[in-house]
């Protein structure tokens, strides 16, 4: 007797599934769909989008040359931070676990300290007047409904002339 590949003694040959073809090309579809395009959208195209705004990166190496009160900047100063520590009070939630919402209280107090600390006292030296503006404009952690327009940059001021210094 002889056996094919895959076949169990005692057992009958497998029959076809009774797929038809259109069910077929739609399953092909379907996975190209889930496999190509909702990782470049959600991996290529948003994240590149996101970070066109306001012509800079979150990364210090990449440091935007402006204040950005674009997207989610508009609604709260660090959208980063706050999706990250969502994140983490998600999966404390899901999992019903204390010790990731203890991790998340010192998550939470690490980037207050850090935000308060250092982050907001180097961009207001940085963009001077125009980060103290968006400062007031927009809240730190609670997001809120932005104004109809984003924050404007207060227009610099022209250099004052000047008055003669008496020689000595």
């Amino acid at each position: 007797m002889t056996r094919t590949l895959g076949q169990s003694p005692g057992r009958p040959p497998r029959q076809p599934s009774g797929r038809s073809l259109t069910q077929s090309l739609s399953l092909v579809v379907r996975n190209v769909v889930f496999t190509v395009v909702v990782p470049g959208l959600g991996g290529v195209w948003l994240p590149w989008r996101l970070l066109t705004h306001g012509h800079g990166t979150p990364g210090p190496w990449d440091a935007p040359r402006r204040v950005v009160a674009h997207g989610p900047y508009r609604w709260v100063r660090n959208p980063i931070y706050l999706a990250a520590l969502l994140v983490v009070l998600g999966e404390a939630w899901l999992f019903t676990s204390p010790r990731l919402l203890a991790y998340a209280a010192a998550m939470a107090a690490c980037f207050h300290l850090f935000v308060t600390g250092y982050e907001e006292r180097t961009l207001a030296r940085r963009f001077d007047p125009a980060y103290l503006e968006y400062r007031r404009a927009v809240s730190r952690w609670l997001p809120r409904k932005p104004r109809s327009s984003p924050p404007r940059a207060p227009q610099p001021r022209a250099p004052q002339p000047r008055a003669p210094q008496p020689a000595r």
